[in-house]
C-alpha cells in the first residue's frame, strides 16, 4: 500500500556528493522514443496557455483537457523553450500511456539515468514507491528538474482532482522539497 513502511534508502555520501557536485550543464534525460516530447515544428494559438506556464510559480502543473486539443503540443513546447532559456538544468520527459507500465518505474529509470547507472532501475523497482521517490528527490537534490510526465491521465482522480496513486506520492514529496524542480 502507498501507506505502508518505507524501506530506508541509504546512499553513500561519497556518491551524493558526487552527484550534489555534478557539473552544472543541462542534461536531457531520455528513454525510449515514447519517452521523448513530440517534435513541434508550429504550435499555434496556444500562447495563452504557454504565458501561464512560464509565468508560474507552482511547482507542479496540470494540463487537463479531453484527447486530441494539444496538451502534449504546449508541454512540448514549454519543454523545449525551457531548454532554449535555460530554466531548468535537468529536463525529463516521461511518456505514461502504458497503463501497464508503473509511474513507479518511470521513476526508477530517471534514477538510473541520473546516476549514469551506478544505481539500477531494475533494482529499484523492486523498492517501494515512496523509496524511489525518497531517491529521485535526494538526486535532484538543489537542481532544478523540469519533469513533464505526458498522457498520465490514468494516475489522475477526477471526482476528487487530484493524482492517484504512485504519482500522488511523487507530487507530496516534490511540493514538501526544497527543489526547484517542476513537474507538468
Amino acid at each position: 500500500t502507498l501507506d505502508g513502511p518505507s524501506n530506508p534508502v541509504h546512499v553513500s555520501e561519497a556518491f551524493k556528493t558526487e552527484i550534489e557536485h555534478s557539473p552544472t550543464r543541462q542534461t536531457v534525460v531520455e528513454g525510449d522514443v515514447e519517452d521523448r516530447p513530440p517534435i513541434v515544428g508550429v504550435c499555434v494559438g496556444r500562447e495563452i496557455e504557454l504565458s501561464s506556464l512560464n509565468n508560474s510559480l507552482a511547482k507542479v502543473v496540470f494540463l487537463t483537457g479531453v484527447g486530441g486539443q494539444g496538451k502534449s503540443t504546449v508541454a512540448a513546447r514549454y519543454f523545449t523553450e525551457c531548454q532554449q532559456n535555460r530554466s531548468f538544468s535537468i529536463y525529463v520527459w516521461r511518456d505514461c500511456k502504458e497503463e501497464g507500465e508503473l509511474f513507479e518505474n518511470q521513476l526508477a529509470a530517471v534514477a538510473e539515468k541520473l546516476t549514469h547507472g551506478k544505481i539500477s532501475g531494475e533494482d529499484l523497482a523492486k523498492q517501494s514507491v515512496s523509496s524511489i521517490v525518497e531517491i529521485v528527490i535526494k538526486l535532484i537534490g538543489d537542481a532544478s528538474v523540469l519533469f513533464v510526465f505526458d498522457n498520465a491521465d490514468h494516475y489522475v482522480d477526477l471526482e476528487n482532482e487530484k493524482m492517484s496513486g504512485s504519482a500522488t506520492v511523487f507530487i507530496e514529496q516534490l511540493l514538501r522539497s526544497n527543489s526547484q524542480s517542476r513537474a507538468i
